[in-house]
């Protein structure tokens, strides 16, 4: 599918093809029918080709586009119609489905400049006068002496050259060894240590964090790190960087400054979603300047534990009886013994068999002085225990929780009586109710299990590592005097203060001691090392930090080296065939025209019956090749020798045209039915609007059929059908049946 253009100027028709299914108008570069017009957008409107025919499309331009006087966002186009788009007229002159849409240019501006031709010199005569006439003023190039003469060596070359030259400097400056003069400081420590996958430290690889042209993104720093949100109600995220600046020569990238927290937190209002739901909080939460400063005192969780203990109690001067009948004076340290794991020491989870059970014995009657109860697992466990020791079955004792319940549960029940049942509940409201919370589960009684906190500062983190030699009760003082297990001994700010964060701190203390902006985990930095490392890996196949500007600059050096030569390989190759032209003109040599022009324009059907017949050739064998025949030399006025290249000429010898010739210029000619689109037109339907195409190549004359529906034969009609053909003095081509007839002459 293509388009057909046919142009008016002052020197004629011009006919342009343009393939491809979108012809575009405008005044951009873009376009292939453009205007210079400011009335025409830089890309105006678009005709569009498919099976059915063809549709032209504005592409919201100011001015519009009219089809028959018409403004028209979409419309399809038909025979005849005309289209205007700023100073341009286009008519549809042919519109056939799966064939070229065949279109004629026309505008005012073109009709203005047809009277007045800059590039002609002459004086053309007036009607009816035999002197004078009027005279062109010569158009004078004041920039052809500042213009470059050769064909490679162009401003756009010179362009391309320098910037190679730059370019090749960049990549010589941002050599692996030479990219330390850009760093504007050393990274941190762990960035320092830790590889890729190649074993090269992520220091010297500058794709590992940063992305061309991008610069450093959290995507970056998520791939390796992991990121989770700081608050719900936080209005904006602030970026990594922001925080965490690199190539500052900082050890530690993670440690921040209080003043980055307390940018914030000293108006808290201002940076969250609804301030509304934070209007009755305390000032000291929505103003916190410093922990020695204004901060709010510690809100521990409340106790969810039901189990009942005593601490004033258990902590006695006098001490209490234990499990052996002596009084034994019980200090902090014998329950919550201090264990350290990974670095960190803090207080082992209670469990009854490590703290209580030696001085509470869990007997629940005296004629089973040594039966004690299994403590822990389900409290159906402990009802089935009772209840069997009850009912006669005494192989559980002594035994395990684990093994007791799987006698339970694999050997047939033991039908208890009603006093067996009643002992049990009796003993479970009796003897567990002592500290637990007694319950019914359907048919059954049983304790609540107890409910011990690990954290009690949901918003911040502590550890005991650093206070393992102090006293408990020099923090946790409230200790002797509680007696009711909803007591939250845990110790307030001014406990705190002494030691961090006042006037008379005795450690430093930052927001980071207690507080951390993000939620970090071991297991979530190992799960992220398989990206980190197929990230890394990534970054070696494209050149790491070493090859990061480089291979763009390779991409960008190839295509300027592209527009370097190729201009210069094809003005070598022109410059070749020039040579061979001259030397095969100066052997075969060359003929005159009559006149001074250097061509003979084709004759027009009207004129060619009038038009007298060509000098006979020279006589030449009926066999022999077309090629440029010499004619003999002509003097021209003013002592000149012209010399011009004869390609022959083709005599119509049945037809309408019968008898008319027509001369083959260098430029060819074409034979059709259309006379818009053939310069010989045959009014006769058998032959196709542009039949067949005569042109000069290589010397050599060339008959070329154009797909015509009918054919082209040569030496008569139903013979050898053509598609090309080199034509020999002689040679008949017979258009469609016998539609017209041209014998080709020399």
């Amino acid at each position: 599918m293509s388009f057909v253009i046919q142009r008016a100027s002052g020197r004629g028709l011009a006919l342009t093809q343009v393939r491809g299914k979108l012809l575009r108008i405008g005044r951009g570069t873009n376009a292939e029918l453009r205007s210079e017009n400011p009335a025409v957008a830089l890309e105006h409107a678009v005709i569009e080709g498919d099976a059915t025919g063809f549709t032209i499309t504005d592409k919201g331009s100011i001015t519009g586009t009219y089809v028959n006087r018409r403004p028209v966002e979409t419309a399809r186009l038909s025979r005849s119609d005309v289209i205007e788009i700023g100073d341009l007229r286009i008519e549809v002159q042919v519109l056939e489905p799966g064939k070229p849409l065949f279109l004629r240019i026309s505008s005012t501006a073109a009709a203005a400049g047809a009277a007045f031709d800059e590039e002609e010199s002459v004086a053309t005569p007036g009607a009816g006068s035999a002197r004078g006439g009027v005279l062109k003023a010569p158009k004078v190039d004041y920039v052809d002496a500042f213009r470059l003469k050769r064909a490679w060596l162009t401003k756009r070359s010179l362009v391309a050259i320098l910037l190679i030259i730059a370019f090749l400097v960049v990549a010589e400056v941002t050599k692996p060894e030479k990219q330390t003069a850009f760093m504007p400081g050393g990274v941190s420590s762990a960035h320092a240590r830790a590889k890729d996958a190649s074993g090269e430290p992520i220091a010297k690889n500058c794709r590992a964090c940063h992305d061309p042209w991008r610069g450093v993104s959290d995507a970056s720093c998520t791939e390796c790190h992991g990121k989770l949100p700081h608050a719900e109600q936080q209005t904006g995220v602030p970026a990594c960087a922001d925080c965490h600046s690199e190539h500052r020569d900082v050890a530690k990238l993670a440690a921040s400054a209080d003043a980055t927290c307390s940018t914030c937190h000293r108006n808290l209002l201002a940076h969250v979603k609804d301030p509304a739901l934070f209007a009755t909080r305390p000032k000291d939460l929505l103003e916190i300047t410093s922990f020695g400063g204004q901060h709010p005192d510690f809100s521990p969780r409340s106790d969810p534990d039901t189990l009942r203990f005593n601490h004033a109690l258990h902590l006695k001067a006098g001490g209490i009886f234990n499990g052996e009948g002596r009084r034994e004076e019980l200090q902090c340290v014998q329950c919550h013994k201090l264990v350290e794991t990974k670095g960190k020491a803090d207080p082992v989870a209670l469990k009854f068999r490590d703290a209580c059970q030696r001085c509470h014995k869990l007997t629940f009657d005296p004629r089973f002085p040594d039966v004690e109860v299994p403590h822990g697992g389900d409290p159906g466990l402990v009802y089935g225990f009772v209840l069997a020791t009850y009912a006669g079955n005494r192989d559980i004792v002594g035994k395990s929780p684990d093994e007791i319940r799987r006698i339970l549960t694999s050997r047939p029940p033991v039908a208890p009586d009603e006093r067996a049942v009643l002992n049990a509940e009796q003993v479970i409201k009796t003897k567990c109710s002592k500290c637990h919370v007694i319950e019914r589960a359907g048919t059954r009684i049983a304790a609540k299990p107890p409910e011990i906190p690990a954290r009690w500062l949901l918003h911040a983190k502590f550890s005991h590592t650093e206070h393992r030699n102090l006293a408990c009760e020099s923090c946790h003082e409230k200790a002797r005097q509680s007696t009711k297990t909803a007591d939250v001994l845990m110790p307030s700010r001014k406990d705190c203060t002494g030691c961090h964060g006042g006037p008379s701190a005795k450690s430093s203390s930052s927001c980071a001691t207690c507080h951390e902006y993000h939620e970090r985990s071991r297991l979530l930095l190992t799960k992220m090392a398989p990206a980190f490392k197929q990230r890394a890996l990534r970054v070696n196949v494209l050149g790491g930090g070493a090859g990061m500007l480089n291979t763009v600059l390779l991409w960008a050096i190839v295509l300027l080296l592209l527009v370097v030569l190729v201009p210069a390989g094809l003005a070598l190759v022109q410059r070749i065939r020039a040579g061979e032209l001259d030397r095969a003109a100066g052997v075969r040599g060359a003929a005159p025209r009559e006149g001074p022009s250097a061509k003979i324009p084709p004759l027009q059907p009207a004129e060619a019956a009038a038009a007298p017949a060509p000098p006979a050739p020279a006589p030449k064998p009926d066999n022999d090749a077309t090629s440029m025949a010499p004619r003999p030399t002509q003097q021209a006025e003013g002592g000149a020798t012209v010399m011009v290249q004869w390609y022959g000429l083709i005599q119509c010898t049945s037809g309408v045209l019968e008898g008319q010739r027509f001369i083959i210029e260098e430029s060819g000619l074409y034979i059709g039915r259309d006379p818009a689109l053939s310069q010989v037109a045959i009014p006769d339907k058998r032959i196709s609007k542009r039949h067949i195409r005569i042109i000069p190549r290589d010397g050599k004359v060339m008959a070329i059929d154009q797909n015509s529906t009918n054919g082209t034969f040569l030496g008569k009609a139903g013979g050898e059908r053509i598609t090309e053909h080199q034509l020999k003095r002689g040679d008949i081509l017979v258009l469609a049946d016998n539609a017209a007839t041209f014998v080709y002459q020399i």
